[in-house]
């Protein structure tokens, strides 16, 4: 989730009212909403990135995930987009879900693994 806005316009609906008692309600709170969402924070993000999508997702909207990924390679990061055709929000396909679990780990060991003669 990148855009807390376009979060709360689309997701579920036993969720459809979480924001508003954390954040506030929209529009009224929406200045509050971007300033939030950590597409307004790219700039300042220096850790690599994983990031694992559903083209099909209806919570977390695939184009949000694309800009994401996209405006942190604007701002110089270090980021790895999968986008799974036809995965929605969870509940993916065994073979989604297998190769989402070797990324991560790929990805975990080549940015957390410990350097030669250090535990």
């Amino acid at each position: 989730m990148t855009n807390l806005v376009t979060l709360t316009e689309h997701t579920h609906r036993f969720e459809s009212r979480y924001n508003d008692l954390l954040i506030g309600p929209l529009p009224e709170a929406a200045s509050e909403y971007a300033r939030r969402s950590p597409l307004a924070r790219v700039a300042a993000i220096r850790a690599p990135v994983l990031l694992l999508q559903g083209t099909a997702d209806r919570v977390v909207a695939a184009a949000d995930t694309i800009g994401f990924a996209d405006a942190l390679r604007a701002a110089g990061g270090d980021v790895t987009l999968q986008l799974y055709d036809g995965e929605g929000h969870g509940g993916w396909r065994p073979d989604a879900r297998a190769d989402a679990i070797a990324r991560t780990f790929a990805f975990l060991q080549a940015h957390l693994a410990p350097t030669r003669g250090r535990p």
